[in-house]
């Protein structure tokens, strides 16, 4: 039986407020045509008797309620109702004015509030609330299959090894797939180089990996040629100033390049540990030891800001031990010539506002102790390293490194242990899962149920908390450390270089030994006969704690 639809009153002074919108501009190019919309809505208009008033249209998906010109209409409508005017709203699938049901729901009730009637011109004019919250309801459930039919075939894709789509990074291009390629699965476009931006790219690594600042990076690939920075100088120019400007470059954009794993032939998602995943179907424009220095050079410098003036030892490392924040560096203050204030790390605490839990923090350290304290520290730590042509010092080394990365033996019978409690916490279920049956048949009365059943959920709950405690026990940390000959290889001459380097290659030594520094302010008791006021409390990195153990059992350390 044909669906009887609400009909707006006739009335010459209704003015028509179109909305048309398709969710990408390959839609808006190639198929669900926004000038098709729009053509259907004015003739609608036109038979109905009313002048169109304003025309809006959107491209971006019908789940985002913040639609640029949606919004506009409904600031439009309103304006229109304060004023007195009639207005009625005109689309041409309800679907096409959102997709999402709330936003669906809340406009509906704003619009029906203001008097403003709804109309969908290929669903029959005005439609009823309970056939437009069914609409908008297929509709929202449309959306979530296609999505799901879109991460569908993203993971096939990437499971093949092909990349999964998307803008190409920097250097590589999208180029139509071979028939053996198509053959063995790939998309209909594949990621290959491209032979004009990717020098550019190489050079990028190289200068990260030579230890050039990002910004500086920035810089140098901000002043490339167009072609080079992907700017595509085969297209008008007012087209290309808005679509097609190229790679900005800035400081964000290449940080976020050199941590692209494509460049090493990986793929964006996967295995923290981005070496573990599969190598991937295009080709590879950094060797993955570049990348692996890229990445260490940039993760140090997360604790080891770059520094300007390049004047302090500890600029980095060092960390108010009142209230944890940072600690910079201060120069020597003069007066007439004298020294008024020695040179000094003070907390900057008061610089990170009223949340910082020390807003109001002043701690200072004496930088002269605090420096030598951390060198004489590192340096006996280094000194381990000394005798690498001493056989048997080298043998008791190797010895002390294994045993840092080795486990030791697990609980006998743990695991064994664990399923065991594992299996009798399932059978405690499965006794709940039979008594609820039997309550539900009417063969156990409630009482004795509840009785019958707190007891097994007891039974049930030590189980669990014995085999997490078992759990426990058998998880070991080990260490991750590297190699000891590649640990040799890179330190092993810091201990005589320390003190001969400048003070920007004296810091890069010492972190990667220490991960921060407390400068701790002695008592007057604790200090008195001493030359200095405050000590030094490192937190070293693993490698250094390492160093530090080995050091102290093959008797290098006092």
């Amino acid at each position: 039986m044909a669906r009887k639809q609400r009909e707006t009153p006739a009335n010459a002074s209704y003015s028509a407020v179109i909305y048309t919108r398709v969710s990408s501009e390959e839609q808006e190019r190639e198929g669900v045509s926004l000038a098709a919309q729009l053509v259907n809505c004015r003739r609608y208009c036109a038979t109905q008797g009313w002048g169109i008033e304003a025309e809006f249209q959107d491209v971006l998906s019908g789940m985002k309620d913040h639609r640029p010109k949606y919004q506009e209409l409904l600031e439009r409508v309103r304006e229109m109702r304060a004023g007195g005017r009639q207005v009625v709203v005109v689309v041409a699938w309800l679907h096409r004015f959102g997709r999402r049901v709330l936003e669906r729901v809340r406009c509906r009730e704003e619009l029906r509030a203001l008097g403003v009637p709804l109309h969908s011109v290929m669903e029959g004019g005005e439609v009823s609330d309970l056939i437009a919250n069914i609409l908008a309801s297929v509709a929202e459930e449309e959306v979530r299959q296609l999505s799901d039919r879109v991460s569908a075939a993203f993971q096939h894709i990437q499971g093949n090894g092909w990349f999964r789509g998307g803008k190409s990074a920097w250097g590589y291009r999208m180029r139509p797939a071979t028939k053996e390629e198509r053959a063995s699965g790939s998309p209909t476009a594949v990621l290959d180089v491209d032979g004009v931006q990717a020098p550019c790219v190489c050079e990028a690594f190289r200068r990260a990996a030579a230890g050039e600042s990002i910004h500086a990076i920035g810089r140098w690939a901000a002043a490339l040629p167009e072609r080079e920075r992907g700017v595509r100088v085969d297209i008008p120019l007012d087209e290309r100033m808005k679509k097609h400007r190229g790679k900005s470059l800035g400081y964000a954009a290449v940080r976020k390049l050199l941590a692209n794993p494509t460049y090493i032939a990986r793929q964006q998602f996967g295995d923290d540990d981005v070496f573990a995943r599969p190598i991937a179907k295009w080709p590879a424009l950094i060797e993955d030891e570049t990348w692996a220095a890229v990445q260490e050079r940039i993760g140090r410098h997360k604790k080891m800001p770059a520094q300007a003036s390049r004047r302090f030892l500890l600029s980095g490392l060092v960390w108010c031990p009142s209230c944890q924040a940072r600690m910079a560096g201060e120069g020597a203050v003069l007066r007439d010539g004298s020294v008024l204030y020695a040179g000094r790390y003070r907390c900057k605490g008061n610089q990170l506002g009223a949340a910082h839990k020390g807003p109001h923090c002043t701690y200072s350290a004496n930088m002269k102790t605090v420096d030598a304290a951390v060198m004489e520290e590192a340096a006996r730590v280094m000194g381990a390293l000394g005798r690498t042509q001493d056989k048997r010092f080298m043998a008791a080394l190797r010895r002390e490194w294994a045993a840092l990365q080795a486990p030791p033996p697990a609980e006998a019978g743990i695991e064994l242990r664990i399923r065991q409690h594992e299996a009798e916490a399932a059978k405690a279920s499965d006794r709940i899962k039979a008594l609820t049956l039997k309550l539900a048949d009417g063969v156990l009365d409630d009482v004795n149920y509840k009785a019958m059943v707190r007891d097994i959920e007891r039974t049930r709950a030590a189980a669990h908390a014995e085999a997490a405690r078992l759990r426990g026990t058998a998880t070991v940390k080990t260490q991750k450390l590297p190699p000891l000959e590649v640990v040799l290889e890179r330190i092993g001459g810091w201990h005589e270089a320390l003190g001969k380097f400048d003070i920007e290659r004296q810091r890069e030594i010492l972190s990667e030994l220490i991960e921060r520094v407390e400068p701790i302010r002695l008592t007057r008791e604790a200090r008195r006969g001493l030359p200095f006021s405050h000590e030094a409390k490192i937190q070293w990195t693993s490698q250094g704690e390492a160093l530090d153990a080995v050091a102290g059992a093959v008797g290098v350390a006092a």
